[in-house]
């Protein structure tokens, strides 16, 4: 399988199309539900708060279990 380029970077990875079109609205939408007003969108970069949107969509992920320090232990040796 060939490589894909996405936003000039190289991966491997096969890139998925979305379910929708990322549109401005749903950025502003989005920025809006994190507490982040018009004015300071200018404080961050495109990169920071759409890792903020996807970090908040990962609060509502159920995982099955948690490590405890024995298992970080049984991992790294």
């Amino acid at each position: 399988m060939g490589s894909k380029y996405q936003d000039r970077v190289r991966t491997k990875k096969p890139v998925k199309p979305t379910a929708r079109e990322s549109t401005l609205g749903i950025f502003m939408l989005r920025a809006a539900e994190l507490g982040i007003t018009v004015t300071e969108l200018g404080d961050y970069t495109l990169g920071e708060i759409t890792d903020m949107i996807i970090e908040k969509a990962n609060d509502y992920e159920e995982y099955p279990e948690i490590a405890d320090s024995k298992d970080i232990h049984r991992f790294f040796g």
